[in-house]
């Protein structure tokens, strides 16, 4: 190649030239059967690498005493042992992965309380309320026995189109989660700790912050849990 290269810089490079172009030819084929003999090596140590295992390189590596091959093929049968080992054990995690994903919403799911069924237009039902319910009934029952009184039909609540039967006990509805007992009970503590704060226990001097607007609209028993039925 290099010998055509110096004649053709002899005879001017011009491609017009016929024996420039000849030049030029015999280096474009001679460079073209370099890269089909590399590419046919190629190929052939790739499907010899292919077909053998890490076991048979190492022992041609050490029939040709060649002591960088052995080292490669060492080298290879290493990662290769330890990628294998690696997948197997990220394949171990995922599963366990999966299997306590599983658990915990199963888990989730038993520990949430059941819901209860509660009358439409209660959300809570306080004592008072219970035994107001009560005296209404009795009081409608009383009514129906008066033949001379004219009798209004009795209030009845429904849960989703169904009557029931009115509350006579206390009853926290639980269907939106522990959260809503936990804010009620909260709500009530602080109710039952300002009513039972001293007036002059404020040593500031200011007036005593009057009680936040009930969000429940829950009716406080004056007689506490004396008026448990």
């Amino acid at each position: 190649v290099a010998k055509h290269l110096a004649k053709i810089e002899k005879l001017g490079g011009e491609l017009t030239n016929p024996e420039v172009r000849a030049l030029y030819e015999k280096i474009h084929g001679f460079v073209d059967k370099v890269i089909q003999k590399c590419k046919d090596h190629y190929k052939q140590e790739r499907a010899v690498t292919e077909d053998a295992s890490p076991k048979d390189g190492i022992v041609r590596a050490l029939k040709e005493g060649k002591p960088a091959e052995l080292k490669h093929q060492i080298d290879n049968l290493r990662l290769k042992k330890r990628a294998e080992e690696t997948l197997r054990l990220i394949r171990v995690l995922e599963e366990d992965v999966k299997e306590d994903y599983k658990w915990h919403s199963s888990f989730d799911e038993a520990q949430r309380p059941p819901l209860i069924p509660l009358p439409v237009p209660a959300v809570y039902v306080s004592a008072a309320s219970a035994r107001e319910f009560a005296a209404t009934d009795k009081a409608d029952e009383q009514l129906k026995q008066n033949p001379f009184e004219k009798h209004k039909a009795a209030w009845q609540v429904s849960f989703f189109g169904t009557s029931v039967d009115l509350p006579t006990r206390p009853i926290i509805f639980w269907g939106t989660g522990v959260r809503t007992v936990q804010q009620a009970l909260a709500h009530a503590a602080e109710l039952a700790r300002k009513k039972h704060v001293p007036a002059g226990a404020d040593e500031s001097g200011e007036e005593e912050p009057k009680e936040e607007e009930n969000p429940w609209a829950w009716r406080e028993n004056p007689q506490g849990i004396n008026s448990l039925p």
